[in-house]
């Protein structure tokens, strides 16, 4: 009898652990279906367009940009007027010939797009006498060599020239000239012979260096009488460069005072939809599943986790499919149930939805709208991602007639065949243009270059990813989740380490700071105690990036808002009035 009860017991024992395996299925099961989210009061509203006031302040223009009509001088010129507009500073933009240069006194900087010095003829002789009595000037890219140039070259800080141009492939930073979170130095996406071989006087002062190329200055400060000159041998005048001639530009006068955004998104292009359907080799072989099930319990698992680990608010743009995508085509099951657990769990860490676009614009965005509003009845989807990052101005059109809840459209950075490049600012239809200035896992040279030039003159971070980022091809080499995860978490920590206070904002509450820095009109003036910033339009918050090059401020008694030092000498002021005051402290004056 004893020897009978064993496999009795046995069988018992294996009806115990198969019951506890069905139970926990069924909690999981439930646990998905029972997720609920909550809607959550957002740190930063964007406000109708009437709350600001239209009322702009005239001001004097403070700059006097010099330009040539050849390609080198157009870029320059297309590139500084960018950046002067971005950065608030006033300015008055001619053509670089001997009649314009005159009444140099009213304007504090000069800035030179040109590459022929030759023809300002007598009036070069005038503006270097004008930066030796107090003058600044900068230099946008190193003229072409003649006697002229040869002749103001003392003045501008070079003892010698060289006789060829200089192939730059990478560039080191003088500590604390831009905010690099560490990084010494930056390769270069696409290097040329872009730099002129030169040797400086021993008084200037060099920010950047041509790290590939024995140390040459790139970047470099010139003392010239009363007045300080800003030489840019850099060459490069891409868009992804802006950040490199906002800092240069800053380091002209005692001290500059620029608008900047402060804010970071995490866009999830088609996040949540239909999970894909279908195999993929390298899934199958590393994770031993389809590409639905890597979706649902790898891909998302990991990022949900990121978030959780970095205090990330992922911005996720909802979608039914995406029948012209480009990647690998993969079919698509629809599953309510998903879009309403992953949703939820996204909106639940602080996030929020948006619309994903759809092939038929009208219709379809407005089906999608439709069964969004079920699934989540206290989201507003406030912003649109254009699929693929294209869209027409039919398309904005519509999307401004049809949708009033969309405050803001967030499409491509940079240029780039058919897609749909934008600014950061507000649109002539009031929609607010927030680009995604980075985009996949790959964070190559091109990334970290944009990365850290946007970081110095917007204060701004933002990028997307789309789970086809991760199927994604990278120069023939099979795709590698963990490696591009590790590149994205590595990317995040430098993010925040590289700019303390930067906020992490949804994709509504990114819009809602880009609308107040479009709006603010900033007016700075120096006065006997310091510093005194005047803010036409403001409305509840402006931030600006302060860098001090002959002025040390009191960070004790600021009036009207609040300075935090970044890094050197650069420092992040928050106006929380329409009048900012900053004392100079009286034993460095």
């Amino acid at each position: 009898m004893k020897g009978a009860e064993k496999p009795r017991f046995r069988f018992q024992e294996m009806q115990l652990v198969f019951l506890l395996f069905v139970l926990l299925a069924v909690c999981v099961c439930a646990l998905q279906r029972n997720v609920s989210y909550q809607g959550r009061k957002r740190l930063l509203k964007p406000y109708a367009a009437e709350t600001a006031s239209s009322k702009v302040m005239e001001q004097p223009a403070e700059c006097l940009l010099l330009w040539e009509g050849d390609e080198l001088g157009q870029l320059g010129r297309k590139m500084m007027e960018q950046v002067l507009t971005q950065m608030k500073i006033p300015y008055t933009s001619r053509e670089g010939k001997e009649e314009n240069v005159k009444d140099l006194r009213q304007y504090r900087t000069v800035v030179l797009s040109m590459t022929n010095l030759g023809r300002l003829n007598e009036a070069i002789l005038e503006l270097l006498e004008w930066v030796e009595e107090g003058g600044r000037l900068m230099v946008v890219y190193p003229p072409v060599l003649n006697g002229t140039f040869r002749l103001a070259a003392d003045d501008l800080g070079v003892q010698s020239i060289g006789n060829r141009m200089e192939y730059v492939s990478e560039v080191e930073f003088e500590d604390s000239f831009m905010l690099t979170g560490g990084l010494k130095a930056l390769k270069l996406p696409a290097p040329y012979e872009s730099s002129l071989q030169v040797h400086l006087l021993p008084e200037c002062s060099v920010y950047l260096w041509a790290g590939a190329s024995g140390a040459m200055p790139l970047i470099w400060t010139y003392e010239n009488g009363e007045g300080r000159v800003v030489f840019c041998n850099l060459g490069h005048m891409e868009k992804d460069f802006r950040g490199f001639y906002s800092s240069a530009y800053s380091l002209l006068d005692d001290f500059c005072v620029w608008q900047v955004i402060n804010g970071s998104a995490f866009y999830m292009d088609a996040f949540p939809a239909p999970a894909p359907e279908g195999e993929n080799a390298y899934i199958r072989r590393e994770y031993g599943m389809s590409v639905s099930a890597f979706h649902k319990q790898v891909w998302w698992n990991d990022l949900h986790n990121l978030a959780k680990s970095r205090g990330l608010r992922y911005t996720g743009f909802v979608t039914q499919g995406e029948p012209d995508h480009e990647a690998e085509s993969f079919g698509r099951q629809s599953n309510t149930q998903d879009f309403l657990y992953y949703g939820s769990l996204l909106l639940n860490q602080g996030g929020e939805l948006g619309l994903y676009g759809c092939a038929d614009m009208e219709e379809g965005v407005q089906e999608l709208l439709a069964a969004c509003r079920i699934l989540f009845p206290e989201e507003r989807f406030q912003v649109y991602s254009p699929p693929a990052n294209v869209l027409s101005e039919e398309e904005r059109r519509l999307l401004k007639e049809t949708f009033p809840d969309i405050c803001a459209i967030a499409g491509a950075y940079l240029p780039g065949g058919p897609v749909y490049e934008q600014e950061f600012g507000i649109g002539e239809d009031g929609l607010v243009n927030t680009p995604k200035i980075l985009s996949g896992y790959t964070f190559g040279k091109q990334e970290w270059l944009m990365a850290v030039s946007e970081l110095n003159i917007h204060y701004v971070s933002s990028h997307a990813q789309h789970f086809y980022d991760v199927l994604a091809e990278n120069g023939g080499q099979r795709p590698d989740w963990k490696g591009q995860l590790d590149r994205l978490s590595a990317y995040v920590d430098w993010l925040y380490q590289a700019a303390p206070k930067l906020r992490c904002l949804t994709g509504t509450e990114l819009a809602g700071a880009v609308q107040r820095y479009a709006d603010v009109r900033p007016v700075c003036q120096r006065t006997g105690e310091g510093i005194r910033l005047t803010l036409e339009n403001f409305v509840d918050e402006a931030w600006f990036l302060l860098r001090c090059n002959n002025f040390v401020p009191d960070l004790e008694s600021v009036e009207g808002g609040a300075l935090t030092r970044l890094t050197g000498e650069l420092y992040l002021l928050e106006a929380r009035n329409g009048t900012v005051r900053i004392r100079e402290r009286e034993e460095e004056k």
